[in-house]
């Protein structure tokens, strides 16, 4: 079903894109404007067999059913962007719309905030987007785990993160699987703090 105001018009005169300052057309304006079936000002899409374009119309000859005060509402389709294109009697003029009406076709809700992990999916809405519309980002889940300087991050589980705060000065990262976080911070023990060096340096100790 067509939307108020949309209408699907013939002309019938010649329209020369970019030269004529009118549409004429075969229908009958006045009676249409006063069925509340067109708007006195809105938007048309001229197109034939070649080349399309969308125009505003910013008055109605109703005497002589013509569009008038014609200007450029969005670019033109094809060779030379239809500039000079002539829409020969007989052609197309669908949607005289009312400017309102297009901008209603328009997004004004916000985008959807995605979560880390979300699907990709085709969306369902039936409206246009703003060209420069901007989703949300969800907040960087490390980044909320992280308290404070020296934290790590390590898992308790598959796919499970967890907070290890830093250890005191001197202990050293321990593997425990008693832990939740499967390690902790310990001291080091069992081992004289000089092998201890050179074993990390890879120096041969020898008594």
């Amino acid at each position: 079903m067509l939307p108020t105001n949309e209408l699907a018009l013939t002309l019938d005169e010649a329209y020369t894109h970019g030269t004529s300052t009118y549409l004429a057309v075969a229908e009958d304006l006045s009676a249409l404007i006063a069925a509340g079936q067109l708007e006195t000002t809105g938007v048309v899409r001229v197109f034939d067999d070649d080349e399309w374009v969308i125009l505003k119309y910013a008055g109605v000859d109703q005497v002589n059913d013509r569009l008038t005060d014609l200007s450029a509402a969005a670019p033109r389709n094809a060779s030379a962007l239809a500039s000079g294109h002539v829409f020969a009697v007989g052609s197309s003029v669908w949607g005289c719309v009312a400017a309102d009406y297009i901008r209603s076709l328009l997004d004004n809700t916000n985008p959807v905030t995605q979560a880390f992990g979300d699907a990709a999916a085709p969306g369902t809405a039936e409206v246009a987007a703003r060209r420069d519309h901007k989703h949300g980002m969800p907040a960087e889940p490390i980044n909320a785990l992280l308290e404070a300087k020296g934290d790590i991050i390590s898992a308790s589980a598959a796919h499970t993160k967890g907070r290890l705060a830093v250890g005191s000065d001197g202990q050293v990262l321990t593997a425990d699987a008693a832990s939740d976080l499967g390690i902790k911070w310990a001291a080091v023990g069992g081992v004289p703090t000089q092998m201890l060096h050179r074993i990390l340096l890879g120096v041969r100790f020898l008594g």
